[in-house]
């Protein structure tokens, strides 16, 4: 269990945030500001932390597991 999140210019648009939920989700989102960049840095670093703390374990109920799908699909649904 465990997620990462980077802030970096790149070479297709001014910046982008990479981020992932390992095993479950990678997504990227790109920004046209390091300033912008920073402020969903900050928002999508808040909404991995929630969705850390509801991703399910192995053994964990099946509403469980939709719960936590439901959410990634929110999540980027939120940061196209």
């Amino acid at each position: 269990m465990g997620a990462r999140i980077t802030l970096e210019q790149c070479k297709y648009s001014p910046f982008a945030i990479t981020c992932g939920l390992y095993g479950n989700m990678v997504h990227t989102i790109f920004v046209g500001t390091e300033n912008e960049g920073q402020t969903k840095f900050d928002g999508v670093r808040s909404e991995l932390d929630y969705l850390i703390s509801i991703w399910p374990n192995q053994d964990a109920p099946q509403e469980a597991i939709d719960r936590f799908h439901e959410a990634i699909n929110g999540f980027v649904e939120r940061y196209p």
